[in-house]
Parts: structure tokens; C-alpha cells; sequence
């Protein structure tokens, strides 16, 4: 089996295909779905475009991409059937896109391997962190499948968060309320420079911490320089509370940002 365009644009149709069958006559059914679907479709773009920084392989490239673009196909049955993206509430949906790719036999073509890889790859990419593997190849594509889906995370949250206005990103941000106060376990997180845990958001304003918390798990610096230079962070630190404690975490990412960024410069 060759990995190329014509395969990636053949596996696009037959996603937009599957997807036909969660359309809903409910607007925000249906807004949903699409949030979802345009999700996936981004980052099999963007995971192409950047692909080719971290993989030496034309068909990697394509793997990774191909990754990108399932890697959250669990989530329109979980939303078919909760009514919800919250994992917490529901399922995992990263388990569940494996068993969505199984059921369907999406995964048959490729070698037992690539298939384990794959699997690794989507169950891993929304995990606090990376699980152990004696490969290092499960590894690298478990990393950068979590750049570039936080890439475009931060992109969905710049739009919206510019706009002021969530509207069907509401589900995004697990429903939590739009009050002033964040949780100091988040704040102390970010400090530390450790992932904020999920159990300790109690308001919109710890969920955009936590997504200010990811530059201290983007694994590329390709992906890194992206986000800054989109100044996706820049527009989530505009919608915070501007305290004290928010600006020392501003200065602290930035700073941190441009010395990660400097140590890469030829």
C-alpha cells in the first residue's frame, strides 16, 4: 500500500462519507458535528503542512496526517449518544475512536504494526501524558499527533475567545461557568510548569490556563513556533482576569517561549 495524496484524499471522502450518517435536523446537534468534522479535517491539514519538519519519509508524512485526520472520530458517537464531549461524563473518546476504527475494519490494510502504531498514536492523544513504549517511532508519532491537535485547539479558542462569543465551542469548555475566580492549584500548576489536571477546573477561566499550560507540553519546537507566532496565547491572556497572578504567568510563558525558541536558532 503507497501512502501518498491520492490515498489521504480518498481516506478525506471516505470521512466526510461516515460523517453523513451524524447529520441532525437540531442546529446545535449539528453545529456540533460540524465542530467536530472541521476539527479533524484541520488538523489532518496542518499535520501534513508540518509533517515533513519531524518525518524524513514522504509516506510518514502521509501516516501522520492519516492520524490526524481519525484521531477524534470517537467523538461523534460519543456526542450521538451523551450529548456531550465530556470525556468525564462519558467515555474516553480516544478509547472509543479505537474502537470505532476496529469495529468498522477502517485500520485493515495496514500491518499489524502500523496498526498498534496508529491505535498508540489517538489513545495517547489526549492523556495527561505520553504511556511508556519500547519503540521510539509509537512515541514520536504519539508526540506530534498531540502538537498539532493543540495547535489547532488553540486556533478554534482564538477565534471564539476574540469574538467573546463560545456559542457551540461551549461544549468544548465542558460546560464549565464564566466566573472571575481560578483555582490556585491551576495557577500553582503552570507555575511549576506541570500539565493542569482536569479534576481541578472549576471555571472557564481554569480551563484557559490549562490551555495556556500546554506550551509546557508541545513536544516540536515547529509546533511551538507556530503558536507564537499566531499569538494564540496573546488572546487567551487578553480574556483573563488581569490580576497580579495572571500577569507573573504571562511573563513566566513568554519568557519561557523565547528562550525555547532561542536555543533552536542556527
Amino acid at each position: 500500500m503507497i501512502l501518498d495524496e491520492k490515498y489521504l484524499k480518498e481516506k478525506k471522502s471516505w470521512f466526510r462519507e461516515y460523517l453523513r450518517q451524524f447529520g441532525s435536523l437540531d442546529k446545535d446537534v449539528q453545529a456540533a458535528f460540524s465542530l467536530k468534522a472541521q476539527h479533524s479535517l484541520r488538523v489532518c491539514d496542518l499535520a501534513e503542512e508540518l509533517a515533513p519538519f519531524i518525518f524524513s519519509d514522504s509516506q510518514d508524512v502521509i501516516l501522520a496526517a492519516y492520524i490526524g485526520l481519525i484521531h477524534d472520530i470517537g467523538r461523534f458517537e460519543q456526542y450521538h449518544t451523551y450529548g456531550s464531549f465530556a470525556d468525564r461524563d462519558t467515555v474516553d473518546h480516544a478509547w472509543l475512536a479505537q474502537q470505532v476504527l476496529s469495529r468498522l475494519k477502517v485500520l485493515q490494510d495496514f500491518d499489524s504494526n502500523t496498526i498498534d502504531l496508529i491505535n498508540f498514536a489517538i489513545l495517547n492523544h489526549n492523556r495527561y501524558s505520553i504511556e511508556n513504549h519500547s519503540d521510539p517511532r509509537f512515541i514520536i508519532f504519539a508526540q506530534f499527533l498531540r502538537d498539532v491537535d493543540k495547535i489547532d485547539i488553540f486556533y478554534f479558542v482564538h477565534i471564539h475567545y476574540q469574538q467573546d462569543a463560545i456559542g457551540q465551542g461551549k461544549k468544548v469548555v465542558l460546560d464549565l461557568p464564566d466566573l472571575p475566580r481560578i483555582n490556585p492549584a491551576v495557577m500553582a500548576a503552570i507555575m511549576e510548569e506541570r500539565q493542569v489536571a482536569i479534576k481541578d477546573l472549576r471555571t472557564l477561566n481554569d480551563f484557559k490556563l490549562l490551555q495556556i499550560g500546554w506550551v509546557y507540553d508541545i513536544n516540536f519546537v515547529v509546533a511551538l513556533k507556530v503558536i507564537h507566532e499566531k499569538k494564540y496565547l496573546d488572546t487567551i491572556f487578553r480574556v483573563l482576569p488581569d490580576t497580579a497572578a495572571v500577569r507573573d504567568i504571562c511573563k513566566k510563558i513568554n519568557h519561557d517561549i523565547t528562550v525555547r525558541l532561542d536555543e533552536t536558532k542556527p
